[in-house]
Order: structure tokens, then C-alpha cells, then sequence
């Protein structure tokens, strides 16, 4: 599939698509068709040989399957002091010149913050993610538009979300009945459904087709687990905040998401539906990605402009394709 990408440099609204950090425009190409490539839980860590192998499995995905925009779900860094390794990340996506764009994970700032891990990437030609609004909780709140081939008018939605990390009480050792694992807080669901209104309005009042990515799990992909349709690896059990913060009701009330992707559990790749919405983990990509027992890979998936609201998805390893799936499936 050829790649198609091109520098924006004027927009006004919401009618015409909106530039990304660095300029570079997502856009269905002439066949109509855009693909992802959804990388995950890569815990590169400093000076690890595993790192190496999990570069080479990135750079053999990138260059067979040709991705238009490559998303990485978070734990993309663990351990040890990752500033001098997030460059060394932006090159594997330069070097084939895909643009990339990361959400992040519960490890992802416990040696270097947020918005530093932005200060950095931002020098990549190539990453387009963003901070996103500085009033809501979180960093990397945002939305990639994919425009129409035959205009600049966005024809899908790619929502970006960070779930946060770790509560507080976990975080100082407290009374712990609130969990590990934060969730995604009222005020960035506030902030999407503003922001879905908006596209919902400017698209005739109809929703504009979606996907969102994150890295922690919603509890509803426990609805999914051992039905029937549901397809993929699952090898332990869903991970999520125990708080359930109403993102997925969200999602239903919009009627704009058709399918979300998560990493966290690593030896986890499968995806379902519930009430209509696709659930979905992305597959491991990192070698050194704690407690790994399978080969690790990326979740592709690829809309079509002429099928708005569908998408076909599929398990990308260096040993071949595993689980093809289309949405709506059933």
C-alpha cells in the first residue's frame, strides 16, 4: 500500500482537517484505504540487549506492512533512566518515515515526566502526537483527524487518551481500596464529548466514525472474555482501574467509537464486542515487556473511507498474520 502524507500549513475549523504538531496531514490515500499499526508495552530499557530485538521486530512491521500513522499504546520505557532512549525510539519511526504518535502507560513517567517525554519527541520530524489541553487531568489528551482523500474535510477520528497511572493512595502507601491503577478522570471525558459534539455537528449531525487508544483497560473488556466471537490470546486476566470513571458509556452515548485499543496485559492480544463497540488489546511488541509468553508483534488495523465505521484488524508478528478480524462482525 502506498503512503500518503503531506504538509498542511493554513486551517480554520472544524470543516477542514486540522494540522498535528509538525504538519503532517493523515489522509486516506487514492485506494481509499489508511492503516495503523498499534505498537505496545515495548519497556525498552537502557542498555538492554532485548532492545535491540524489539527495534528489529518495530522495523520489520513497519517495512512489511507500510503503516500510514503508527500509535504506541504506553510502557513504551521501564526501569532504568529512559531520556537518552527516547530519541533512539523517534529513529525507528524516521528512518522509515512514518509519522508516530504515542499514548502513555503506567510506567512510562516514573523516571523522566510527561511533558519531558514531549520536549523530546516534539524534535522528531515525524512524531505528531500531543501535550492536549492543559486544564484536564493528564498528558497526551488529543485527536489525530484522517482526512478525506478528495478534500481536507477529516473523514475518521483517531482519539487519544492517557489513562494515567497509578492512584494516590497506592502511590504513598496508603489504604489501597481504590486500586493500583488510576483511570481516565471525569474532566478528559468531559473534554471528548465536547470535542465529539463538535465534529458531530460540523460532519450534518452525524457522528464522525472513531477509534480511541489507550493503555489501561476498561472494565467492560470483561464483558468480552469467553464470548462467543471474541478472538485472540488471552492469557491472563483483564487488568483495569477498579473504578469504573464512565468512559465506555461515554463512548455509547457519542455513537462516534466503533473500537478501542489498549495494551497493559501483555500476553493478552484479544478483541470482542460488547454493545456494539469493538474491544481490543494490542499485541506485546517488547521483548523485555515483564512475564511475556508469546511472540511479540503489533496490532494493524485499517479503515476504509467508502465503509465508514468498519475496520478490519489483524496480529502482525515476524513469523506472519494471526486473527483477522472485521468489524462489525456480528
Amino acid at each position: 500500500m502506498k503512503k500518503f502524507f503531506s504538509i498542511l500549513f493554513i486551517v480554520t475549523c472544524f470543516a477542514a482537517c486540522q494540522p498535528v504538531t509538525n504538519k503532517i496531514q493523515l489522509k486516506f490515500n487514492n485506494s481509499g484505504a489508511f492503516k495503523i499499526a498499534q505498537f505496545t508495552d515495548l519497556h525498552f530499557i537502557d542498555g538492554s540487549p532485548n532492545s535491540a530485538k524489539t527495534s528489529a521486530t518495530i522495523k520489520y512491521i513497519l517495512e512489511v506492512e507500510k503503516p500510514d500513522v503508527a500509535i504506541l499504546t504506553g510502557d513504551l520505557m521501564f526501569d532504568r533512566p529512559s531520556k537518552n532512549v527516547w530519541p533512539e525510539l523517534a529513529r525507528l519511526f524516521e528512518e522509515v518515515r512514518t509519522p508516530f504518535a504515542i499514548v502513555f502507560g503506567n510506567h512510562d513517567a516514573e523516571t523522566i515526566t510527561r511533558d519531558s517525554v514531549f520536549d523530546i519527541l516534539h524534535r522528531s520530524p515525524y512524531f505528531i502526537g500531543e501535550r492536549g489541553p492543559e486544564d484536564i487531568y493528564g498528558v497526551g489528551n488529543y485527536i489525530l483527524e484522517i482526512c478525506s482523500w478528495t478534500s481536507d474535510k477529516p473523514a475518521a477520528l483517531l482519539y487519544c487518551f492517557d489513562s494515567n497511572d497509578y492512584t494516590l493512595p497506592f502511590k504513598k502507601n496508603r489504604n489501597q481500596d481504590l486500586g493500583i491503577y488510576d483511570w481516565i478522570h471525569y474532566d478528559q471525558i468531559a473534554w471528548y464529548r465536547q470535542q465529539s459534539k463538535k465534529y458531530t455537528q460540523a460532519n450534518h449531525n452525524q457522528p464522525l466514525p472513531a477509534l480511541a487508544f489507550f493503555h489501561i483497560p476498561l472494565q467492560e473488556y470483561n464483558n468480552i472474555v469467553g464470548k462467543e466471537g471474541t478472538v485472540g490470546t488471552n492469557e491472563e486476566p483483564v487488568d483495569p482501574a477498579k473504578i469504573n470513571s464512565g468512559m465506555f458509556a461515554s463512548f455509547m452515548d457519542m455513537q462516534d467509537v466503533k473500537g478501542v485499543f489498549v495494551g497493559h496485559n501483555h500476553n493478552n492480544d484479544f478483541i470482542g464486542v460488547t454493545y456494539g463497540i469493538a474491544l481490543a488489546y494490542g499485541r506485546v511488541t517488547g521483548t523485555d515487556a515483564w512475564g511475556v509468553r508469546i511472540e511479540t508483534g503489533a496490532r494493524i488495523i485499517e479503515l476504509r473511507e467508502d465503509q465508514p465505521g468498519t475496520f478490519t484488524t489483524w496480529i502482525r508478528l515476524p513469523s506472519g498474520i494471526e486473527n483477522k478480524y472485521y468489524y462489525p462482525s456480528e
